[in-house]
């Protein structure tokens, strides 16, 4: 349905505390520079992109320039501005701003603010230096240069830092002031506009104050100093206040050129028709409208606006529904409920929109209405058949889908699944596709529904297919429409095409590929899960919502396609899952390829009760812009040539689960071959090891830098990986490097600081373990009764979840840290507390909430999945309990919607990129849709590689190489872009730009880990447990990849690789006072205190944890007499009753 806009401008009038003249006027928006951002050419911005920007607790729709060196960020924009007439002014008005979090008093990140600037062409017109928060409104007359092509640019400067420089020019404008007439009122009858004024005098304050519809005052006045002789412009929205009116005071009458001008409201009708995809004859359905003020100005309440339904053909008289005020960007839903259909399968219905005498407008919509059809005889394997009443059906035992025919069309198709002896719609598609051309005999954007009008059914590979057709004149041009449905032989799958062909140039705006209206005729616009991978991850949420992303962000209905992780979109109510997916590389016209997908869940874009997911051409964003169903600029479809778009439609009725998508998913493509890399693993790491060594070493600090631009601390990952090379590296020099960086570092911050990592290969193991025993201390005392941990957040943090509050990633990043030190070292405390918490964990469903540091607590992230699959598998090599492994490999499987399964073309570096949430930092900061965060990926896929060595239900190593070979690609990018920064790699990379989303560069931490891991030399602590005699679990922790660990008798015994003549630690828990340990069959010694001996293993009897120091062969057996243990004192006990007798 064509959108309608209904304009009104509302006069808006002002009283001075002088007795100078007050002037009304208007005002209308020329351009909207965030809402045109697209357009703009950007430079050197931390961060680019538009938000909700909030400073001084004043949110506005803003551009943000968070700049990030010595150069300006700029935002630039060429324009063509409009002509005025005599009297008429333009002006660009906008605030400057930093963001609320904005710090000076940081000692660690000393902050000096930010030069805000605008120039027009080469002319700097505004300059201000900004340390605090709160706007600083500037405004630009430009009527000089009206009707004149000119370039404008927003900039900011860093000065000496960027630190905390979080910089927006917000609600940046150019507005057309109208000419004005004398008012005598006292107040502003408007919730939004701009107010000008010229101050004769130094220091004049105007004072605005939001009232409510009762003039009461509401929120707190906005008081602007005035600057002398010079006309200023202020722009004014309390919109968020909901205020009716403004009155507006100045504390001089030395005021001149005072005048207010309104912004006008604009109606648009969002959507209007029955609220079923296709009604049935005789069956009431409700009818709605959904009304939104998309202008910028106040629809008052005066106006008395309502909305009024009338059905051609029936006798009823519907209530007319009242609308009432509405605040820019507010809607109202109406509804007319259980309406009676009249007798026939065509209904014309339409709502009156009125507004006084402001406005009316009337909009008519015709909707098809099916039969039911004739009873279908039960399906006699894969079967295409027509029934009585000349209705198609194509169904085999496990899916139906039936095409209804009135008269001589057909309309549209409705498909049902069994249950028990009957058959229950769970889907529909009407009409059968859509097309809108660029020009017809009803003018632009002229719209048409499809019915076909001729069928044929055939085999296809033993597959049958129902192929419907229609010729039309549309426009000027003959066209054929084609629509063909294959039904797999035994699955509940369909597969469908849509074409058109034209013996006529036409230009096309819209046409519409398989269109599926989930839960329409049954479960409605409920729903248990849903997913859109990449873009939406839903429990009952609606998508497109604002819990975790604010406006204009949120709007997630037709994504770029390189936003799209997994190409399918599906719905789960109960058992039933409904599925679409599709190719997105098919070239629907022959050589352009990635059909849009349209997805809306439950259906607001219609107002329908049911979930839309759906395919449409010509695609984003060449002709379509992102989130518009109607292309921007047309598709010239030439003659004698054909579009194509197609999709598979797939049903699960025995669901319990959303990820069962994925399932099906992988089924039916299997996981992508990894992309080739331009370097090998070795080459890879030699790159890691140039930045440990060179790029981000800090010898002074002793440290390494996290990034291209922090302070330089200790890093244990990083330290551990060194700790390795010097342990495996041939060349005396290259060995000496390494050990001199690494043991610098070390010695910096102390042994008995080190993290196990890297504790395991340096010493200070026992220091390690006893901060770990501590930590575990107190998660076991701030754990819940239920097993969960609060969310405690601080006064910034709480906008991200409420206190008390907690997630499933909230809880797992506490559950790892407990269960990783029970594993280690055995400790009954840490497990029983591990495990009640993985008893909580058992309730929640989906991966949220595991970076709260700048994340909403609710947020689907990829690095909750992380933790949640280490925990479970932890978990499982304690108990050896399957169902722990089940539940890690269920939250594996939910990270795979933030991993790109596919690539574009001309996007190498896509395949196996990952993105960290479905969400925006600080709601209004950095969208993450469409951008790879790769140290979140791979530290996901580091979890996937320890879970492979228990599952192979999936690859998950192969899925876990491919995240880390993407991390591989991504450095490759960083070090040609920035040879400075050789080995870092994005922080952020962006499959749309295909190219970093802004410059910030990552160490390769997590980089090396992973490809080391790849190799076979995993250096970081890995646990393998055996079983004693009476069945319990013994743990050793050591850092070496795939040691073998056996108990035989009364001895553990092991053997694994290692490089000659280096020493290593491993941890033994759980045992009873070991007798001895025997390395190469060389005992060696039990001693008091293991760091200070060469080779020796000491004893801790109130943990039963002995750590053993030892010399490595290049082949290693270790044996360790557990006699003792296996005779415990209960046992010596039950043995002396046994010889007395």
């Amino acid at each position: 349905m064509r959108a309608y806009s209904l304009v009104a401008t509302l006069l808006l009038v002002i009283l001075g505390t002088s007795s100078a003249s007050v002037y009304a006027g208007n005002a209308s928006i020329v351009y909207d520079f965030v809402a045109h951002y697209s357009e703009a050419r950007v430079d050197k911005v931390l961060n680019p992109g538009t938000s909700e920007f909030t400073s001084g607790g004043v949110k506005k729709h803003a551009i943000n320039l968070h700049p990030m060196g010595k150069e300006d960020a700029t935002v630039s924009f060429n324009l063509q501005l409009p002509k005025v007439k005599k009297g008429e002014r333009l002006i660009l008005v906008f605030g400057a701003g930093m963001g609320d979090g904005f710090r000076t008093d940081d000692p660690a990140h000393p902050s000096d603010g930010v030069i805000f600037k605008v120039r027009i062409g080469k002319d700097e017109k505004f300059k201000q230096d900004i340390m605090s928060v709160g706007w600083v409104y500037g405004a630009i007359d430009l009527t000089g240069r009206a009707g004149k092509s000119t370039e404008i640019t927003f900039a900011t400067n860093a000065k000496t830092n960027s630190n905390y420089d979080w910089a927006a020019f917000g609600q940046p404008l150019i507005v057309k002031l109208g000419t004005n007439e004398l008012f005598a009122a006292k107040t502003v009858s408007n919730c939004a506009g701009i107010v000008t004024a010229k101050a004769e005098t130094e220091g004049v304050i105007l004072e605005l104050t939001p009232l409510s519809e009762s003039g009461t005052a509401i929120g707190q006045p906005v008081a602007h100093t005035l600057p002398k002789g010079i006309f200023f412009a202020v722009p004014f929205d309390f919109t968020r206040e909901r205020a009716y009116c403004v009155r507006v005071t100045t504390s001089s009458p030395k005021v001149g050129d005072l005048a207010a001008y309104g912004y006008g409201f604009e109606c648009t009708l969002v959507s209007f028709g029955p609220s079923r995809a296709l009604p049935f004859k005789g069956e009431a359905v409700d009818y709605r409208c959904v009304v939104r003020n998309t202008g910028h100005g106040l629809l008052p309440p005066d106006l008395k606006a309502k909305a009024q339904l009338v059905i051609e053909g029936s006798q009823a008289l519907f209530e007319d529904q009242q609308i009432g005020a509405l605040f820019p960007g507010e809607e109202k839903s109406l509804q007319w409920s259980n309406v009676s259909l009249p007798a026939s399968n065509q209904i014309s219905a339409s709502i009156k929109v009125t507004a006084g005498d402001a406005f009316q407008v009337t909009v008519s919509k015709i909707t098809r209405v099916a039969n039911r059809p004739a009873e279908a005889p039960s399906p006699k394997g894969a079967e295409c058949i027509t029934l009585s009443d000349g209705s198609v059906v194509l169904q085999n035992p496990a899916i139906r889908m039936t095409f209804h025919k009135v008269g001589s069309e057909f309309i549209g198709w409705t498909l049902s699944v069994p249950e028990g002896d009957q058959w229950r719609q769970v889907a529909s598609g009407s009409p059968l596709g859509k097309i809108v051309t660029s020009a017809g005999a009803d003018g632009p954007g002229h719209e048409q529904d499809l019915v076909a009008t001729e069928f044929k059914s055939q085999l296809s590979d033993g597959s049958p297919v129902a192929q419907f057709t229609l010729a039309r004149r549309v426009d000027n041009a003959e066209c054929r429409f084609e629509w063909k449905f294959t039904l797999d032989p035994v699955q509940p799958k369909i597969s469908a095409s849509h074409s058109v062909t034209t013996a006529q140039p036409i230009g096309i705006l819209h046409f519409s590929g398989p269109m599926v209206y989930a839960g329409d005729g049954s479960f409605g616009g409920k729903k248990d899960e849903a997913l859109f991978p990449g873009l939406e991850y839903l429990l009952t949420e609606s998508s497109s919502g604002t819990e975790n992303v604010s406006p204009p962000n949120n709007l997630r209905t037709v994504p770029h396609p390189n936003k799209i992780t997994i190409p399918f979109m599906a719905v789960r109510s109960g058992k039933n899952l409904i599925m679409l997916e599709w190719d997105p590389l098919q070239k629907w016209d022959g050589s352009a390829d990635r059909p849009a997908a349209v997805f809306a869940s439950p259906n607001f874009l219609d107002g329908q009760d049911n979930h839309k997911m759906g395919l449409l051409i010509p695609s984003v964003p060449e002709w379509t812009r992102e989130n518009c169903q109607t292309a921007s600029k047309p598709y010239m479809l030439e003659a004698g040539k054909s579009l194509v778009v197609s999709g598979c439609i797939r049903v699960k009725t025995d669901s319990t689960t959303i990820i069962d998508a994925v399932d099906a998913w992988i089924g039916g493509h299997g996981v992508p071959d990894t992309a080739p890399i331009a370097k090998s693993p070795g080459e890879v790491m030699a790159l890691c090891e140039k930045a440990y060594l060179e790029t981000i070493w800090d010898p002074q600090a002793k440290g390494w830098k996290h990034t291209n631009t922090s302070s330089a601390a200790f890093d244990s990952q990083i330290a551990a990986y060194l700790l390795r090379k010097v342990n495996f590296v041939i060349n005396p020099e290259r060995k000496k490097t390494y050990a001199s960086v690494v043991q610098a570092a070390i010695d910096a911050v102390g042994k008995n600081n080190l993290q196990l990592d890297a504790a395991l290969l340096a010493g200070g193991v026992g220091a390690v373990l006893s901060r770990m025993a501590e930590h575990a201390k107190q998660l076991i005392a701030t754990q819940r009764e239920d097993g969960s941990w609060p969310f405690k957040p601080d006064e910034k943090h709480s906008i991200l979840g409420k206190t008390d509050d907690t997630s499933s990633g909230h809880c797992a990043t506490s559950a790892v840290a407990l269960l990783e030190y029970a594993l280690i070292a055995n400790d009954q405390a840490a497990i029983d507390a591990g495990l009640k918490a993985l008893k909580y964990l058992d309730t929640q469903t989906r991966p949220e909430g595991a970076q709260t540091w700048e994340l909403q607590l609710h947020v689907p992230d990829i690095l909750a999945s992380s933790k949640l699959v280490r925990a479970y598998t932890l978990a499982y090599q304690l108990t050896e309990d399957k169902k722990y492994l089940d539940r890690a490999v269920y939250w594996a499987k939910t990270g795979l919607p933030f991993v790109y399964l596919w690539s574009a073309v001309d996007r190498p570096i896509m395949l196996y990129g990952t993105i960290p949430v479905f969400g925006a930092t600080w709601f209004n900061g950095q969208p993450w849709f469409g951008v790879c965060v790769q140290w979140c990926g791979m530290d996901y896929a580091y979890s996937l590689a320890r879970l492979s060595d228990f599952d192979q239900t999936l690859p998950w190593g192969k899925i876990a190489e491919g995240i880390f070979y993407s991390g591989a690609q991504q450095q490759e990018l960083i070090t040609k872009k920035y040879p400075a920064e050789a080995g870092l790699y994005p922080d952020a990379y962006s499959p749309v730009k295909g190219d970093e989303e802004y410059h910030w560069s990552l160490n390769p931490g997590l980089l090396s880990k992973g490809m080391i891991r790849l190799i076979g030399s995993d250096c970081y602590p890995y646990t393998y447990t055996v079983k004693d005699g009476q069945g319990k679990i013994l743990t050793l922790t050591l850092p070496v990849q795939g040691a073998q660990f056996y108990r035989e008798a009364d001895f553990i015994k092991g053997s694994f690789r290692y490089m000659y003549g280096a020493t290593i630690y491993m941890i033994l828990s759980g045992v009873y006072y070991p007798d001895s340990v025997t390395v190469n069959t060389l005992g060696i010694n039990k001693v008091a205190d293991v760091e200070s001996v060469e080779e020796g293993w000491q004893y801790f009897p109130e943990t039963s944890i002995a750590i053993i120091k030892m010399k490595m062969r290049s082949e290693n057996n270790i044996v360790i007499d557990i006699l003792a243990h296996q005779l415990r004192p209960e046992d010596w006990k039950e043995l002396e009753k046994k010889q007395q007798k």
